[in-house]
């Protein structure tokens, strides 16, 4: 009910909202996540090769997940599932 003369009509902003902050994750591009039955995997590059591996997330936002088990430090992710051909 009260006016804060800082705010004009026509003027629009955008805001963000943190509601949960963690420290010392893994989290990966959410791209690179896919679902098998009702586990999810995710491809990493191990010496010249591929691997799918079962993962566990965690919280997620718009951009990115957290991986709390299958996935180690430093490993590197595939970010497109390649087709088949």
């Amino acid at each position: 009910e009260e006016n804060d003369e800082r705010l004009k009509p026509g003027l629009t902003a955008s805001v963000d909202f943190i509601v949960d902050r963690r420290e010392d994750v893994l989290s990966v591009p959410l791209a690179s996540v896919f679902a098998v039955g009702d586990e999810q995997r995710i491809l990493v590059a191990n010496g010249g090769r591929v691997e799918e591996r079962k993962i566990v997330l965690g919280p997620r936002n718009e951009h990115s997940v957290v991986v709390s088990e299958g996935l180690r430090p430093g490993e590197k992710v595939v970010l497109d599932r390649p087709t088949a051909r």
